[in-house]
């Protein structure tokens, strides 16, 4: 659960890109793509 709040909050609020998260946290793109950003 820590990870998918760590690549919302880089998405989301640092307006990372994909790529940028999953190099960052060394993870797969299709990983970090699995989870969407919460909306509302």
């Amino acid at each position: 659960m820590e990870t998918i709040g760590k690549i919302r909050r880089r998405h989301q609020v640092g307006g990372e890109s994909i790529s940028a998260i999953a190099r960052s946290l060394n993870l797969s793109r299709n990983t970090v793509k699995k989870y969407p950003p919460v909306s509302g």
